[in-house]
């Protein structure tokens, strides 16, 4: 999967703005795994300048300013049981061009976990600007993914969903160390509520 960069509108009332995602402008597909069957996925950096580069700061262990015009990243498996090779180490990372391929064993229970950047010192920017998405793990008798169209997983970041601003302003009121919550939301056809299951 590509980490590009993108433009996306969090909110009807707020400008586009550049984002960054797998594939897509903003966050990842969800992807199916199931327990005890591996899945080779490959990563490939496709990013271009940090689209929070004014943030990136270079106190950090390992951050320098080429970090702002060609960041590193890599991808960790939130939650994943699976060998340290395929971890996603935050001090292995892979500059545009580049990218890892990891092999998960998905030894855990099912479960819904999540993928996302683990470059050292640019973690918080890097998931803030949307390089995060679902996996769900399945057993072979417990289906984790959803099996309807109304019944969806969501994913929701608690710092874009209480920002007053756009995400590549980043404010005290749009905290970007808070990392992205995710929920299983069902939706009613014809209805605009969704609940959390």
């Amino acid at each position: 999967m590509a980490a590009t960069s993108g433009v996306h509108r969090y909110h009807r009332d707020l400008p586009e703005t550049r984002s960054w995602g797998f594939e897509r402008p903003v966050l990842g597909p969800n992807l199916e795994a199931f327990r005890d069957r591996l899945a080779r996925i490959g990563f490939r950096n496709e990013l271009g300048p940090h689209v929070l580069a004014p943030h990136v700061d270079v106190t950090m262990h390992g951050v320098t300013e080429e970090d702002r015009t060609d960041p590193r990243f890599t991808v960790h498996l939130h939650g994943g049981a699976n060998s340290p090779d395929a971890d996603g180490h935050p001090l292995i990372g892979w500059r545009n061009g580049g990218g890892p391929s990891f092999a998960y064993g998905n030894r855990q229970e099912a479960a819904t976990l999540w993928y996302h950047d683990h470059a050292m010192g640019l973690t918080r920017l890097d998931i803030q600007a949307g390089l995060a998405g679902i996996i769900t793990c399945a057993t072979n008798s417990t289906p984790a993914a959803p099996t309807t169209r109304s019944d969806c997983p969501a994913a929701n970041s608690r710092s874009r969903s209480s920002c007053r601003t756009a995400p590549s302003m980043p404010t005290a009121a749009c905290n970007p160390w808070s990392p992205p919550i995710f929920r299983r939301a069902t939706t009613n056809p014809g209805s605009s509520a969704t609940s959390a299951a």
